[in-house]
């Protein structure tokens, strides 16, 4: 900065010329600051968003594995991953899903299906058969349909949302159509 103390026999002069200088160096600094403080902002920004991209793979990657493994385990051809609407939390989102699952039946998942909403207070496996009056809505949605297991979907004890899955009818007698208690032993485990 060069600036050097002052003598005490110094002009008045001397004292503005010193002061102007120091008000100069602080303008300076203060502009450097508020530069510092934006590429600081950008940073963070940055950081934020590649942060929450990494999170949503992370999260996205989990809940596709989790849905391929209760498919396979059961032996369903659709399922899907429903979590709450955030705006509309008597709603949910289907947040992926695997098979052949009709728009009708999305919608009605999504909006109209209140057995759903009552297991996210009260976890439980839920599974609905052929004959279940509370299948029979999805049932005349799609007709192949003939099961449907939902399982809540758990970090520690608060439900963040339910694995679906549902067997569909191909045509064969000897294609299950029924969930077992091993099923539900098996979903539960991971869910």
């Amino acid at each position: 900065m060069g600036l050097h103390r002052l003598h005490p026999r110094s002009t008045k002069q001397e004292y503005l010329l010193s002061l102007q200088r120091l008000e100069e160096v602080n303008r300076e600094l203060m502009e450097e600051k508020s530069k510092l403080e934006r590429q600081v902002a950008e940073l963070s920004f940055l950081y934020n968003i590649t942060s929450n991209l990494m999170k949503n793979n992370h999260m996205n990657n989990l809940l596709t594995s989790i849905l391929q493994m209760a498919l396979e385990i059961t032996g369903s051809e659709v399922g899907c991953i429903l979590l709450p609407e955030i705006l509309y939390p008597t709603r949910f989102e289907v947040k992926l899903h695997i098979g052949d699952l009709a728009p009708a039946v999305k919608l009605y998942l999504t909006h109209d299906c209140s057995f759903l909403f009552m297991l996210l207070n009260k976890p439980e496996i839920k599974i609905l058969k052929d004959d279940d009056k509370e299948f029979l809505p999805i049932r005349q949605l799609d007709q192949s349909l003939r099961s449907l297991m939902a399982v809540p979907l758990q970090i520690d004890n608060d439900v963040i949302g339910l694995i679906l899955v549902m067997h569909r009818h191909s045509g064969r007698d000897e294609h299950q159509i029924d969930y077992s208690a091993d099923d539900c032993r098996a979903l539960s485990g991971f869910a």
